[in-house]
C-alpha cells in the first residue's frame, strides 16, 4: 500500500456569493503542510451573483498558484450539483470537502489523508470548531447525522460507487448526510479524525434567516425516504420521530405538538359561529402554545446553542431561543407536511 502522503488530494468547494469570505478560505489551503504538488483547489462558483469568481481568480493570480481551478456555473443548481461538477474535474484519487466561509486548520489535509490506512475506509469526518452560539435555532448539524460537507472526505471511486450526491437535494440541507448513509451502506468505514480541524465561523441569524432555513427541512422527508432506518438515530431530539412505521411514518414531538394545535384551529376556522371560533382559537392558544413554549424554555433552549453552551444564561436570552423555536419549528413542520406531500412519504 502506498504512503498516504503519496495520494493526490482534491479539494472541492461550492460557492455561492461568498466573495467576502472565500480569500481566506483560499489562502488556508494554499498554506495546507500537505504536500503542495499532491492536492489541487477546486472552486466551483454555483451560478454567484457577486464576485466570488473574479475574488478566486485574483487570489490565485497573486500567489501563483496554478493548482487553483474556478469551475463557473451559469445557474444556481445547488451545493449537491455544484460538487457532482466538482468531482467530474477532479484528479485526486481522495475528495476532501470544506465550504467557501471556513477556515482549516494547516494540517487539516494532513490529518484527513493519514485516516485513510487501509481499503476499508470510504470516508474520513474532521472535527468542526466554532467561535460563537446560536440566539436562533438553525445549527451547523445538518439531517444525516452530521457528516458535515465543510470538513469530509471520500475516496474518488467511493463516490462513483454510490452515485455522487443527489442532485435533487436542491438547497444545503440533507445532501451530505445522504451520501454518507450511502456509503455506509455499501460496506465502507467512515473514520473520525479529531485533528482535521476546520473552524467555521457562526453567525446569529435574524428571524427572517430562521423561517429560511425551517423552509429547508423539507427535506428531511427526501433523506428519510430514502433512509427510513436512520430515523431514530436523527440529529435534533424534538425534530427526530418518536414513532416510525413502514412505509415511512414519523410523527416528533414537535410535529404532534403543532400538528394538534393546526388541527384544532383549522376546525374551528370551519365553525360557523364566530363565539365558539374566538372561544375556542383562544382556549386552544392558551394550552397549546405555552405548552410548547415551556417545553423548550426549560431544556429547549440548548438545542440552539453550538458545541458548550454559557454556563449562565439569561431569562431574556432563554425566552429569546423559545420564541426562535416556537417560529422555526412550527414552519419546519408545515414544510415537513409539504415534503410530504411532494415526496409521497408522510412526516410531521
Amino acid at each position: 500500500m502506498r504512503n498516504s502522503s503519496e495520494k493526490f488530494v482534491s479539494v472541492i468547494v461550492p460557492a455561492y456569493n461568498a466573495s467576502k469570505t472565500i480569500k481566506h478560505l483560499i489562502i488556508a489551503l494554499m498554506n495546507q503542510s500537505y504536500p503542495k504538488d499532491k492536492y489541487e483547489i477546486i472552486i466551483v462558483d454555483d451560478g454567484s451573483k457577486d464576485k466570488t469568481t473574479k475574488m478566486v481568480m485574483s487570489v490565485a493570480k497573486e500567489n501563483q498558484q496554478p493548482n487553483i481551478k474556478i469551475i463557473k456555473l451559469e445557474h444556481n443548481l445547488g451545493p449537491a450539483a455544484a460538487r457532482n461538477r466538482g468531482i467530474m474535474e477532479a484528479k485526486g484519487e481522495i475528495i476532501a470537502f470544506t465550504d467557501a466561509d471556513t477556515l482549516p486548520d494547516k494540517d487539516w489535509l494532513k490529518e484527513l489523508v493519514k485516516a485513510f490506512d487501509n481499503e476499508s475506509v470510504g470516508g474520513v469526518r474532521g472535527e468542526i470548531l466554532t467561535d460563537s452560539y446560536l440566539l436562533f435555532p438553525v445549527r451547523v448539524a445538518p439531517v444525516g447525522s452530521g457528516y458535515k460537507t465543510c470538513n469530509m472526505a471520500y475516496r474518488k471511486e467511493i463516490l462513483y460507487n454510490t452515485g455522487l450526491f443527489d442532485e435533487c437535494f436542491r438547497h444545503p440541507f440533507g445532501e451530505d448526510g445522504d451520501v454518507a448513509h450511502r456509503v455506509l451502506k455499501k460496506g465502507f468505514l467512515i473514520k473520525d479524525s479529531p485533528k482535521a480541524i476546520v473552524f467555521h465561523p457562526v453567525k446569529e441569524l435574524n428571524l427572517k434567516q430562521v423561517i429560511q432555513m425551517a423552509m429547508l427541512r423539507r427535506y428531511d422527508v427526501l433523506f428519510f425516504r430514502k433512509h427510513p432506518k436512520d430515523a431514530k438515530a436523527y440529529g435534533e431530539r424534538f425534530m427526530r420521530p418518536i414513532l416510525v412505521i413502514p412505509p415511512f411514518l414519523g410523527l416528533s414531538i414537535t410535529g404532534i405538538v403543532t400538528f394538534l394545535y393546526l388541527v384544532i384551529v383549522s376546525i374551528l376556522i370551519l365553525s360557523s359561529k364566530v363565539i365558539y371560533l374566538l372561544t375556542g382559537f383562544l382556549v386552544a392558544a392558551s394550552f397549546f402554545i405555552p405548552l410548547f413554549i415551556s417545553l423548550f424554555l426549560i431544556r429547549g433552549y440548548k438545542t440552539v446553542l453550538y458545541g458548550h453552551p454559557p454556563e449562565n444564561i439569561s431569562v431574556y436570552i432563554k425566552m429569546k431561543c423559545a420564541i426562535a423555536l416556537l417560529v422555526y419549528y412550527s414552519t419546519a413542520i408545515a414544510l415537513r407536511i409539504y415534503g410530504s406531500l411532494r415526496y409521497k412519504v408522510f412526516m410531521i
